[in-house]
């Protein structure tokens, strides 16, 4: 899934090696219904803390970045969605990393029959429903850390408008 690498190159005549993360990319889900967007809780083990975030998952190739987000909603959370919008992407962090990052927002969703399907060692559990406005004041109150959820709800801010969504 992930791969350590080492890269050399030539900068200003010198030769540099760089160990950087090759990584297949991932997706972030914002779960949204009537207006509300759903975070879960999920225990980080590199920070040894439980965070809240927005349901998130690893690109299994060859699978494109919509359904990676369709599995992961319905594993993580056991919903689903039939209006899937991509709000943004990014690079997570390329400083070491080339993992690069897509948003999509999943209008109006629904349980599935089949419920949450957790991969092995996930600790995973709903944290609630949220509008826009909350979300922003857990931003500015540090009680959403989470880079991925961050950039999120910047995205949501930025297309409130043209999404139909309360700023």
């Amino acid at each position: 899934m992930f791969r350590i690498a080492t890269k050399n190159r030539t900068v200003r005549g010198q030769v540099h090696t760089y160990t950087v993360i090759e990584h297949p990319g991932a997706v972030t889900i914002v779960p949204e219904r009537g207006g509300r967007f759903a975070l879960i809780r999920q225990f980080r083990t590199a920070i040894d803390k439980e965070i809240l975030e927005f349901p998130a998952g690893t690109l299994e190739p060859p699978e494109t970045p919509l359904n990676c987000a369709r599995r992961e909603l319905a594993e993580e959370m056991g919903l689903a969605s039939d209006e899937w919008h991509q709000l943004g992407q990014f690079f997570l962090a390329p400083g070491y990393s080339s993992e690069f990052m897509h948003i999509f927002l999943a209008r109006g969703v629904y349980a599935t029959r089949e419920g949450t399907a957790f991969d092995p060692g996930e600790e995973i559990s709903p944290a609630g429903w949220f509008t826009l406005a909350e979300l922003q004041a857990a931003i500015r109150q540090g009680v959403i850390l989470d880079a991925k959820t961050i950039a999120a709800v910047g995205y949501l801010t930025w297309r409130a408008g043209e999404l139909g969504l309360e700023p």
